[in-house]
């Protein structure tokens, strides 16, 4: 609790490890495209979200060690045949029936530890996971909130709360942003919270604070470049064209050139920033030689080079048809001319 007031009192991060969870498994929400109207996927939350760890004097835990990195097939055999089913096999079996959509069997073994373990947080957090797996945020939020009143200092209920948050959508998206933004702040090694915190800001469009977000996400981490691509993709896309400044569209192109990227991811971009600076030219009647993304700020410069973006990436595409819609795009795009 002192690091998240720390975070927010000095504006530094605040990261420390937990004694009650694993770092997050795998990131969610940082694909290298953003859309406000996307929302995570609730079985791919129970795979990415932390696991709670495993106590080493439980008398299990020693076989538990054999079985990391098992099947989940050959875990449930083995941890079904454990001569002891204490707590933490039957924990382990818990996420074992979720990762194969068994919630039933999951359901009926945290009904026991609830029992058993009067008080203790770990089986609220797995039907929690439980309720996303049925597709329902509603009651794993709900779950996921009794983790944080018995763990309030812990980052992982409040991911797990935010990313259910943004499954529920509506006015749940308020604690969507609250619970991301706590996160992100506190520990910028938790990735999906700062693409979660963009989609949030962008759903009230506020581009500026989703590309400040997205700004955050250190050089060190496997998504910098991607953050960076969807803050290309977050300045000028999905906005009304009377919104966006002339600034805008030279800085957006400006980081675009910046960037080291996928070809295709490349063009891809490119295009959508052509594209709307055609649309912007054709709503502002201004226009001005001075280059972007080496054209002229024209109706003709700007065709041109989406022509040659969309020519590229018909190049760079394997789908025949895919190739013919691409190259039709370009023709449809081209300045006129007397050839």
């Amino acid at each position: 609790v002192l690091r998240e007031v720390l975070a927010e009192q000095q504006g530094k991060p605040r990261p420390g490890p937990s004694s009650n969870f694993s770092p997050q498994r795998t990131s969610f929400g940082t694909d290298e495209r953003i859309d406000s109207a996307a929302r995570p996927d609730p079985a791919q939350l129970v795979v990415a979200l932390p696991i709670p760890l495993v106590d080493p004097q439980d008398p299990g835990a020693a076989l538990l060690a054999t079985a990391a990195g098992s099947d989940v097939a050959h875990v449930i055999r083995v941890l079904h045949d454990a001569p002891r089913r204490g707590v933490e096999i039957r924990l382990r079996l818990v996420r074992a029936h979720l990762e194969r959509g068994q919630t039933q069997a999951a359901r009926k073994l945290i009904v026991e530890l609830e029992s058993e373990l009067p008080g203790d947080w770990r089986p609220a957090w797995y039907r929690g996971l439980t309720a996303l797996v049925e597709n329902n945020p509603a009651q794993a939020f709900a779950a996921f909130s009794e983790v944080l009143a018995a763990l309030p200092g812990e980052l992982a209920p409040k991911l797990a709360m935010a990313a259910a948050a943004e499954c529920m959508g509506g006015t749940a998206d308020v604690q969507a942003q609250h619970y991301y933004n706590v996160v992100w702040r506190t520990d910028h090694g938790v990735v999906s919270a700062a693409f979660g915190l963009a989609r949030q800001r962008l759903r009230v469009a506020d581009h500026r604070g989703a590309v400040a977000a997205l700004d955050e996400v250190p050089e060190s981490s496997r998504h910098h470049t991607a953050a960076k691509l969807v803050a290309v993709q977050a300045m000028v896309g999905n906005r009304d064209v009377d919104q966006i400044s002339e600034s805008e569209l030279r800085e957006a192109a400006q980081r675009l050139e910046l960037l080291e990227m996928d070809p295709a991811q490349q063009q891809q971009t490119r295009a959508l920033l052509l594209g709307t600076a055609l649309q912007w030219l054709t709503h502002s009647k201004a226009a001005t030689m001075a280059p972007l993304l080496g054209v002229a700020l024209t109706e003709h410069g700007v065709r041109l080079g989406l022509e040659r973006a969309y020519r590229a990436l018909a190049r760079m595409c394997d789908d025949p048809a895919r190739r013919y819609e691409l190259v039709d795009t370009a023709n449809q795009l081209r300045p006129s001319t007397l050839v």
